[in-house]
């Protein structure tokens, strides 16, 4: 499988890639995030179930930080 950074996470996020799997796209991902709908480990859990990150992600308290930071950046862009 391959590595799927943080910012290429939020990016496909917000691009639209996994709005099948209930995570909107756009301003919508900045609101859902905002209102603590969508966050890092729902991101992440949601891209493992797509099969664009492995598993043990889940437990990579860096790589969930990391992806905290930059959905906490959608604002900012």
């Amino acid at each position: 499988m391959a590595y799927v950074s943080p910012v290429n996470l939020v990016n496909h996020a917000r691009g639209g890639t996994f709005t099948e799997q209930r995570i909107p796209s756009h301003i919508r991902l900045s609101l859902a995030v905002k209102s603590g709908k969508i966050d890092a480990e729902t991101l992440v859990q949601t891209a493992i179930d797509a099969g664009r990150l492995s598993s043990e992600t889940l437990n990579n308290d860096l790589y969930l930080s990391a992806v905290d930071f930059e959905l906490s950046q959608l604002d900012n862009d």
